[in-house]
């Protein structure tokens, strides 16, 4: 392992790696990322990895862009698969008032070149045709939306970053972090490593690493589910796979997965989970299923 770089990069998810990409890119060469475990084994495991160009914000929007570009770049640039399906994405609308909302981001998503249109219910119900139409008022469709594999798009940022000259350290946990002599000293099983910069990409084991330098990163853990059905026979004869869907009124968001369905839920009252701390040995691991909050969104949807 290298003993001093420009900048050191904790954390092998998405963000961590997606870090090391882009500083590589810009010429940043001497960047090492140090993964506790291996790459993806955090939060990105548990990623649905929906990838979207609808954003309440211009910038948003334009950031949405730039994230999905980077993830194909990076498939044609270290010729390894990402995963994606582009299957447009349908956003409900369960009011008037949403919809309104929609007309008045058009011009926008036209100014970005971004395709995006106005479904009335009957075209949604041609284009999704497991929608109850009946209860919305139309949809914002983004037909070049869609998701990736999340470990595939880390795994071609990696590879990429790595013909750049980059380096990635698995298996290399920081066990502390302090300063000396104007540089960063990050303490590893591995040896001491001095670096000018660090990046802390570590996801909701943020608070516990940045705490002993002083810092109160008010960063925690809350429990989220998704559900992923068997296959289902309507889905596997269809030849197309069916676009997303997201309704803010269910708060939800559901998606083919195989033959299957998967359902993203945002629960009203979220339980907090791990609040003195995330467990060290986390990794590739799911939560006990606890349904009851789920109950009240799975009744809407249905």
């Amino acid at each position: 392992m290298k003993t001093d770089v420009q900048t050191a990069i904790v954390g092998g998810g998405i963000v961590g790696v997606s870090a090391l990409y882009w500083l590589t890119r810009l010429g940043w060469t001497d960047c090492l990322l140090l993964e506790r475990r291996e790459l993806t084994s955090g939060s990105t495991w548990h990623a649905a990895g929906n990838t979207t160009y609808f954003g309440p914000y211009p910038k948003m929007t334009a950031l949405f862009a730039g994230s999905i570009r980077c993830y194909l770049q990076a498939e044609r640039e270290s010729g390894r698969s990402i995963g994606f399906h582009r299957t447009g994405s349908l956003r409900l609308a369960a009011t008037e008032r949403e919809l309104e909302l929609f007309h008045a981001y058009a011009p926008r998503y036209r100014e970005l070149g971004i395709p995006f249109h106005i479904r009335s219910p009957e075209e949604v119900a041609a284009l999704h045709p497991f929608i109850d139409t009946s209860a919305i008022h139309g949809a914002a469709h983004t037909p070049t939306d869609g998701h990736v594999d999340p470990t595939g798009a880390t795994m071609a940022l990696a590879a990429a970053a790595r013909q750049m000259g980059a380096a990635i350290e698995r298996h290399c946990p920081v066990e502390r972090i302090s300063r000396d002599r104007g540089k960063w000293v990050l303490e590893t099983p591995n040896g001491r490593l001095r670096a000018q910069h660090v990046v802390i990409a570590t996801s909701f084991w943020a608070r516990e690493m940045l705490e002993p330098l002083g810092l109160n990163l008010p960063l925690y853990a809350t429990q989220h589910h998704e559900i992923i059905t068997d296959s289902l026979p309507r889905i596997a004869a269809r030849e197309k796979e069916l676009p997303a869907m997201r309704d803010s009124w269910v708060s939800c968001n559901v998606r083919q997965e195989g033959d299957g369905l998967l359902i993203g839920i945002y629960e009203t009252n979220p339980e907090f989970w791990a609040l003195d701390g995330i467990p060290a040995d986390f990794a590739e691991e799911l939560l006990p299923p606890n349904l009851d909050p789920l109950m009240p969104h799975l009744e809407r949807l249905m």
